[in-house]
């Protein structure tokens, strides 16, 4: 039901790219422990082109409104939500 949910509402900010959602929830089922480097990687590398493109008009596309950037930062943000979802699993009771 949150992966539903989560999907839902990434349709409404980033569209198709929603379609993350249940591609990390299935990786998450498998290896949840890949969901915490994969957050950590792609936001670091958002970090990183934004920082190459910093400076550059809100109209270039390039910097933190680049397609790049914007990427990886929705990588990193359904990443580090579903990986919110399978910490309990692991934990005892």
């Amino acid at each position: 039901l949150g992966t539903v949910a989560l999907t839902l509402v990434g349709v409404v900010i980033a569209g198709w790219f929603a379609l993350l959602v249940p591609a990390l929830a299935l990786l998450a089922a498998r290896r949840h422990t890949l969901l915490v480097p994969i957050a950590f990687v792609a936001l670091a590398a958002a970090g990183i082109a934004a920082a190459i493109g910093a400076g550059e008009p809100v109209g270039a596309g390039e910097g933190a409104f680049g397609r790049l950037a914007q990427l990886l930062a929705l990588i990193g943000l359904f990443a580090g939500l579903v990986s919110l979802g399978e910490r309990g699993k692991d934990e005892p009771a």
